[in-house]
């Protein structure tokens, strides 16, 4: 199985930084971590309320591909 970071193209083109997996897979708990407390009228874990609003106050990635299919790594959030 590969890894969701993992390129498929035959030269290994990175789709994905491992910085930006390792603040995704932060993300990905701190919102399940949260999901589940007010689910269960839980107070919120201390840091993940911090790690949400830092994750939403990054602006969102552009677009990586060029008409001319080169990839622009140049957008915001690269």
């Amino acid at each position: 199985m590969r890894w969701a970071g993992e390129s498929r193209f035959p030269h290994g083109l990175r789709l994905v930084a491992e910085t930006d997996l390792d603040r995704a897979r932060a993300l990905r708990g701190a919102l399940w971590r949260t999901t589940a407390a007010r689910a269960r009228g839980d107070e919120l874990a201390g840091g993940d309320p911090d790690v949400v609003n830092a994750s939403a106050a990054v602006p969102p990635l552009g677009t990586a591909m060029t008409p001319t299919g080169v990839p622009d790594l140049s957008g915001p959030g690269r």
